[in-house]
């Protein structure tokens, strides 16, 4: 390339950088994508790619490095996950038919909450845009997968913050310029990628007009249901996504409102503690419920499951239905194998609609596509062995995708090469000129052998060799030994060492005729796939509501396949509000330890008789599983699957609280025990007697009577409420608790039974009514591991402790600190005759002071020691 030409295509680099200046801009340059200084720099580092650097025509060295177009989706994959923003620039021209410096735009800015790259994303779960817009004491959410189509809004108080961050997981969250520094420090928690939008755009009139736009509409009518912060944060989120996409937003669907009483909530704690989508030890799905109960077949069924995981129903009339599709695919087992069967070969049909709506289907995308649409008509028939509402639905709402089907066939080959560049995707018959163009090219090997053969004969060569390769294109090659048979029409066109090559006038347009019917070839193939795509983007939203049928179906007969494969029973929803389990078992823990080693154990709770369990029992022996089953199986019913228990009974319930564990966020500055006292206020000022709250360990983060004070009247407060009774599940290790039963009357005391055999115990995990006196932890320690000589120290210790003695001896030496009371009993850590207090009396003089001094002498003592 000329130093002018270097010149002038910087000059059109630099124009188009300066537009997109917070963005890493990839150059389209013929095969490869380009980048230049800065983001060459940067581009090296997170890709792993070579940097080198050329002048281009200038003083200076410009840096620079590259990666492959066909490669793209790879490198954008590592740039995204980064936080990178992408500015994809596109040659607008084909450079051979170009005048000058070829066109060259941006046609897509690519951010982590815009991707419309299915290989770019985890396929288990959605890729959410969101956008925030605070308004009085509300947050108005908007959030939508742009690949998918689906977009949501809803209002929350600022106190849900932070739970529907850890539910919606957005990659990206758009806020306006003067957020509130509070609200935008719990967004920083979740959220890695903010982006700041300019306030005058969260506006009313601004967001209507971006809609109506966006949607071809002239009122917002069909949006009355949706409330204007709402709309404006919807607004917000569509211009965003127009400034940055020129094409492919058609698929997006229209924004659907959520209330949340349409689902059991839950908040930040719970989907934490436990453990609903990732376990809480290495944050992978393994280990999680979302691990134990995921039986689908499609990608975009598990991304379902979850979605109802973390969105279980609070209408009772919704989840008898789904219920009851899973209870009739349960006695249809033969027919439940063959739809799975059939489902398996679908795909991600939900994400490769996206990609057709987006306009970034390539040839196998639209042949998988029409596999799929294949076995959706077999899909279709089997569903007609059911007749359970929501599977009747499924089945009517599936419509005829033959036509769709037709025009596919009988276009393109049903295994095409990845690229339509590539050639070989339109069948034969469907072009006249392409069947012509393509007889050429593939006669041209035994067009060259003939012309092989007649030179031979000739010119008497008999090594002569016709031959082809990409620099010099076809030649005809005669060894130096033969130079002077030449014919005078062979023109000389490359010299070797052995040898000479020709070209003839009649071979020579032979070439160009080849050449200029394989670059026909690709154009008439580019133009009627092109057409085909634009077909099938009129389906797109059909294809779409076909997905979101299969994505259901695929849940429902794997929560089927689930109940069937581990024994699971179908849950009885209440109208009351019981809660009865017979033989629950924890699901995650039952897939690690096998069913047949599983202790299960019954509950029972109501807002009028056993409200409040009070679960004791020592460490390891199962009081935190039992409380966890409890909650699990609750949502599993909820969510409209069968439950790990002999028989359940479930009421409805609006809200699930846990305390459960130790967590503690240092990087908002928060103690374990802070956080734990935070998650008590919340279960505190928000529970309702609907509402289930599972309490672990509670008050274990500071000291023994601190601890044991604030669980009592904790556990009293939700008992004595006068108008809320919420039912409580309370595991503790404070056996002062089982006293609140003597006198508070819906208060039931648990205990998990174990066994002595001599100094071991031998933990039963039975859940039994009355409770443990005994927290058994030196024995515990012992099974940890903890050498002999400390656990006969602890063993000496405790004796001490339970006769009112104090420890101190020479094997041990204890630090000066707080006394310890409760009632009249009472623990000091120092020796009563060597208190300093004592030690003052025995050294004071009464018969030498006043009454004046007695009392000042009084004053300072108990300054002094006001601690103890």
């Amino acid at each position: 390339m000329a130093r002018r030409e270097k010149l002038t295509l910087m000059k059109q680099y630099n124009s188009i950088k300066t537009r997109y200046p917070n963005s890493l801009l990839l150059f389209r340059m013929g095969d490869f994508y380009e980048t230049f200084g800065d983001d060459a720099k940067i581009a090296s580092e997170i890709l792993g790619i070579t940097l080198t650097s050329r002048n281009h025509g200038e003083k200076s060295r410009t840096p620079l490095a590259g990666i492959p177009h066909h490669s793209l989706d790879r490198y954008l994959k590592k740039l995204l996950d980064a936080g990178v923003r992408v500015a994809i620039c596109e040659q607008l021209e084909d450079p051979k038919l170009a005048r000058g410096l070829v066109k060259r735009d941006v046609v897509e800015i690519i951010t982590p909450g815009t991707i419309t790259i299915s290989e770019a994303l985890d396929e288990g779960r959605k890729n959410f845009l969101l956008a925030l817009f605070p308004v009085g004491e509300k947050l108005a959410l908007s959030y939508i997968d742009v690949l998918c189509g689906d977009f949501y809004t809803k209002s929350i108080p600022p106190s849900r913050l932070s739970s529907e961050l850890m539910i919606i997981s957005p990659a990206e969250i758009l806020v306006p310029g003067n957020i509130d520094s509070g609200v935008l420090k719990v967004i920083k928690g979740y959220v890695k990628n903010i982006t700041y939008v300019d306030d005058w755009k969260f506006d009313h009139q601004f967001a209507a007009n971006t809609l109506k736009q966006f949607y071809h509409i002239n009122s917002l009518d069909g949006f009355s249901q949706i409330p204007d912060e709402e709309i404006i944060a919807s607004g917000v989120i569509i211009d965003y996504l127009k400034g940055l996409k020129k094409v492919g937003l058609e698929h997006i669907s229209f924004p659907r409102g959520g209330r949340t009483s349409d689902y059991l909530e839950l908040g930040e704690s719970t989907v934490r503690n436990l453990e609903l989508v990732r376990s809480f030890t290495d944050r992978k799905e393994e280990g999680s419920l979302l691990g134990s109960i995921s039986e689908t077949v499609t990608p975009m069924g598990k991304r379902l499951l979850r979605e109802w995981l973390l969105h279980p129903l609070s209408n009772r009339e919704k989840i008898e239905e789904r219920l009851s599709a899973v209870d009739e695919a349960v006695q249809h087992l033969d027919i439940t194998e063959t739809l799975r069967e059939y489902l398996s070969g679908i795909g991600d049909l939900e994400r490769l609609s996206g990609k057709i709506g987006a306009r970034k289907a390539g040839p196998r995308d639209i042949a998988g596509l029409c596999q799929s649409l294949g076995l959706v008509s077999k899909i279709k028939k089997s569903l007609e062995a059911f007749y359970s509402k929501k599977l009747v639905e499924i089945k009517e709402g599936i419509e005829d995708f033959s036509p769709l089907v037709r025009a596919i066939e009988r276009t393109i080959f049903p295994d095409p090469p990845a690229r339509i560049t590539d050639g070989g995707v339109i069948k034969d018959g469907v072009s006249s000129e392409l069947d012509e163009l393509r007889s050429i090219r593939d006669d041209a090997r035994g067009w060259l052998k003939n012309l092989e053969m007649s030179l031979r004969k000739k010119t008497g060569i008999s090594k002569l060799r016709v031959g082809y390769n990409k620099v010099f294109g076809y030649y005809i090659e005669v060894t130096k030994s033969f130079l002077d048979r030449i014919p005078d029409d062979f023109i000389r066109k490359q010299t070797l060492v052995q040898a000479e090559r020709f070209i003839t006038p009649e071979l020579k347009q032979f070439e160009e005729k080849i050449l200029s019917s394989s670059e026909r070839i690709i154009e008439i193939e580019k133009g009627i796939f092109e057409e085909l795509l634009h077909f099938v983007e009129g389906w797109a939203f059909k294809l779409r509501e076909l997905a979101q049928l299969l994505s259901q179906l695929d849940t429902l007969l794997g929560f089927a396949t689930l109940a069937v494969k581990k024994r699971y029973c179908r849950p009885v929803i209440r109208e009351d509000d019981r809660i009865i389990i017979k033989e629950g078992r924890h699901p995650v823990i039952e897939d690690f330890i096998g069913a047949s080693a599983y202790t299960p154990n019954d509950t029972f709770l109501s807002n009028d008789r056993d409200q409040i369990l009070v679960v004791t029992g020592p460490n390891m022996s199962g009081k935190s599983t039992y409380l966890r089953q409890t909650g699990l199986i609750v949502i599993m019913a909820h969510m409209g699957c069968f439950v790990p228990a002999t028989s359940a009974e479930i009421c409805l319930v609006d809200k699930l609280f846990t305390r459960v564990g130790a967590y503690d966020n240092i990087a908002r500055g928060q103690s374990t025990f802070l956080v734990e006292m935070v998650e008590v206020a919340n279960i505190l000022n928000n529970a309702t007697s609907h509402s289930l709250v599972l309490l672990d360990e509670i008050g274990r983060g500071t000291s023994t009577f601190d601890g044991l004070s604030i669980a009592w009247a904790v556990t009293e407060c939700l008992h004595n409420h006068k108008t809320v009774r919420p039912k409580t599940v309370l595991a503790t290790h404070y056996h002062e608790l089982t006293e609140l039963a003597a006198y508070l009357p819906r208060v039931k005391n648990l205990q998990v039974m174990v066994k002595r055999i001599g100094e071991n115990i031998h933990f039963t995990h039975k859940i039994t009514e009355g409770g443990c006196d005994d927290s058994y932890g030196i024995e515990v320690a012992k099974l940890a591991g903890l050498p002999e000589e400390s656990i006969e120290r602890a063993r000496e210790i405790l004796e001490a402790l339970e006769n009112g003695k104090s420890p101190i001896s020479s094997k041990a030496i204890f630090k000066k600190s707080k006394k310890e009371k409760y009632g009249e009993y009472q623990i000091s850590l120092f020796e009563p005759e060597y208190h300093p207090l004592i030690q003052a009396l025995r050294e004071l003089d009464i018969d030498n002071i006043t009454p004046i001094q007695a009392l000042e002498i009084l004053s300072h003592w108990k300054e002094k020691w006001k601690r103890f």
